[in-house]
């Protein structure tokens, strides 16, 4: 089951900070956008969670079927 997952702003004018009760990750708006560069964008943390739902899965599949992977890309 998932965790509930909270996000926060803070002081610092873009910057968020999700966590899940186990861990905390910090999103921001890139410099040029008036952001601190201080973590990914909301936008690519959504991408990378996408990125890893199909990567795990691909993982999960080989295992099932035997194969021997030990790494996957999605661009």
């Amino acid at each position: 089951m998932a965790r509930e997952v909270q996000v926060i702003t803070n002081e610092i004018e873009f910057q968020t900070k999700a966590g899940n009760g186990h861990s905390t990750w910090i999103m921001d708006e890139p410099l040029e956008k008036g952001g601190g560069d201080t973590g990914p964008t909301p936008t690519e943390t959504v991408l990378g969670g996408l990125g890893a739902c199909m990567t795990i899965t691909g993982k999960m599949y080989a295992k099932h079927k035997g194969w021997n992977i030990t790494s996957l890309r999605v661009d």
